[in-house]
């Protein structure tokens, strides 16, 4: 990495955040806790720039804020297979078929 690279990105680290990705976050947080965890990156990017106080941003700022923040969707868990067996294993049971059975003759 290049010296000024590195001294521009260490700057930028410590600079304070704008008012636009600051009005960004609360306006996401915002949208999050009203829709009780259940709204992604789509429909909360599709909230913030829809209406007369848009702000205009894009997806990828949206999801790199939700990701600094640590709002997660919640999603509902996957429902467990039916078993309806309750019990310990048992031993196999042993083939009735022999050798010397012979099979039946259509008649």
């Amino acid at each position: 990495m290049a010296k000024s690279s590195y001294a521009y990105a260490k700057a930028a680290s410590r600079r304070p955040k704008s008012k636009e990705y600051l009005a960004a976050t609360e306006a996401i947080a915002a949208s999050f806790r009203k829709s009780c965890g259940r709204y992604g990156y789509r429909r909360i990017l599709q909230e913030i720039n829809s209406g007369d106080a848009a702000l205009g941003i894009g997806e990828f700022r949206v999801r790199t804020i939700m990701r600094k923040m640590g709002l997660y969707v919640r999603t509902p868990r996957r429902p467990k297979r039916f078993n309806s067996y309750i019990g310990g294993e048992y031993e196999r049971a042993k083939s009735t078929k022999t050798e010397s059975c012979k099979p039946l003759k259509a008649i």
